[in-house]
């Protein structure tokens, strides 16, 4: 495969994750999301098996900040340094993903699903918590009770 049909795919993986990231559920009541972006940018990592792992997650980690910037900045027309700050940790949440699907070799794992699962599991759960660690916002929920319901 060429390089210009990588740099294709990298930034087609970012967009479906962007999109498939406003697919989502506020289960803690504040502005951490639960959202299907990280299922696309996972599967689509794994079909894509020549894209590196960890440039495409901080491609889709800065896909993901500007699209939710968009949207939040056109739809409420509020201060951008806010929504910006808003949505600074879940562009971490993918980088870090990224990053550690790279370091974990996840696709060694493609072709035994328990072993995949557990890494990607383990990934996303490190993620998440160092979302939550970022975010401090949990109104009215301690950082505590969230964590654990990653654990």
């Amino acid at each position: 495969m060429i390089k210009r049909d990588r740099v294709t795919e990298v930034f087609f993986i970012a967009a479906a994750t962007a999109l498939m990231g406003q697919v989502y559920i506020h289960p803690f009541n504040s502005s951490f999301r639960i959202s299907l972006g990280i299922v696309a940018m996972t599967l689509l990592i794994l079909k894509f098996e020549k894209v590196p792992i960890a440039i495409t997650g901080f491609i889709s980690g800065g896909a993901i900040f500007g699209f939710r910037v968009f949207l939040d900045y056109v739809s409420t027309a509020a201060d951008i340094i806010p929504i910006m700050n808003k949505h600074i940790p879940a562009a971490i949440f993918y980088m870090i993903v990224a990053v550690m699907y790279s370091q974990l070799k996840i696709r060694n794992y493609a072709d035994y699903p328990v072993q995949l699962i557990f890494m990607v599991s383990i990934s996303d759960i490190m993620a998440n918590i160092m979302e939550v660690v970022m975010r401090q916002e949990f109104d009215g929920t301690s950082a505590d009770v969230v964590l654990l319901a990653f654990l």
